[in-house]
């Protein structure tokens, strides 16, 4: 082999190396997980803190001291029960106000989220203040959930958990599938779109701030870690051979077009900072073309997840009607 030729192999063989190298860390800063909620106090639901931080939007808008007391949950159960996804137990906080109403499954947002940090917990409260009966569940890899290895799987997998808790309880606790919805926030809005379009016995589904599909929303991750969009095919590849997963195997579109007339509630803060607005705004788009019973509230100048404790009543107000309407005694 010449000596240009021998050059230009090693500049190739660099280039293969380090584009695989990037791609590694770009999987291993989104699906690699300890599975720490990281949480400042050890929340409860009887007993939760928020950790607003300076410079936070929450912060900015005078809510660093916001009053967890309100929205305590003094009676609640902890309860475990099987995923759908063999060998794998789902932890869950259950609180039953009247069998007779709604029951809805909280799912948290990624990694380090899981069902004691704040949003879960004052969503649970909303929904009890209301006289809904909830169950807030740990997603697997997450919190107290089984702990099957060190990556999480986009909602992939994972939606198989809540379908485990919409079977838990239609069994064990004995309610009607006409009962039971889903609330999902950020990356548990994408799990529970995919819960809703794979059981079709689930009437109505509340998404906040979910991305459309991980194609559209991975553009935009590769812009935020500045790498151009061809990483996708590296990242591709080694996400289904590290991770064992096809990121967009399921996707929020299959809530749309597999819905059959069923309820979706979708919001969304305009000035997200984490999934772009573009996301939802393309979401409502697709539902005008969808046969699906659907909902939107956009509010401005709100980041991500923040609504629920800028305009707490509002949010609480607006779920309580949709989960009246669309599920039944």
């Amino acid at each position: 082999m010449s000596a240009p030729l021998r050059y230009v192999t090693r500049f190739v063989g660099f280039c293969a190396l380090l584009y695989s190298l990037l791609c590694l860390i770009f999987i291993l800063r989104v699906a690699y997980t300890d599975h720490h909620c990281r949480l400042t106090h050890p929340n409860l639901p009887n007993n939760w803190e928020i950790s607003i931080h300076p410079g936070s939007t929450l912060y900015q808008a005078g809510l660093q001291n916001f009053d967890t007391k309100k929205w305590e949950t003094p009676h609640y159960q902890q309860v475990y029960f099987p995923s759908r996804k063999s060998n794998i137990t789902i932890s869950g906080w259950y609180t039953e106000v009247n069998p007779k109403a709604p029951v809805i499954i909280i799912s948290h947002g990624i990694k380090p989220n899981c069902k004691a940090h704040s949003e879960p917990m004052l969503i649970s409260a909303l929904l009890t203040q209301s006289g809904m009966n909830v169950l807030n569940i740990d997603l697997q890899n997450y919190g107290d959930s089984t702990h099957v290895d060190s990556f999480i799987r986009l909602g992939q997998h994972e939606y198989l958990d809540i379908l485990g808790a919409f079977d838990w309880l239609t069994t064990a606790k004995g309610y009607a599938t006409s009962q039971v919805g889903l609330v999902g926030l950020s990356l548990g809005a994408v799990t529970s779109a995919i819960a809703f379009s794979q059981e079709p016995d689930i009437e109505a589904v509340w998404l906040d701030s979910p991305f459309i599909d991980f194609s559209t929303m991975f553009t935009f991750e590769l812009q935020r870690y500045n790498l151009p969009s061809f990483f996708r095919y590296g990242v591709y590849f080694l996400a289904d051979l590290i991770v064992g997963i096809r990121p967009d195997e399921f996707t929020c579109r299959d809530a749309l077009s597999l819905a059959d007339g069923r309820a979706i509630f979708l919001t969304q803060g305009i000035a997200d900072s984490r999934i772009p607005v573009s996301q939802g705004e393309t979401f409502v788009e697709l539902a005008q073309r969808s046969n699906v019973e659907f909902s939107h509230w956009f509010i401005p100048e709100t980041d991500h997840l923040d609504a629920m404790f800028l305009y707490p009543y509002t949010y609480q107000a607006k779920m309580t009607a949709f989960f009246t309407k669309y599920l039944h005694p």
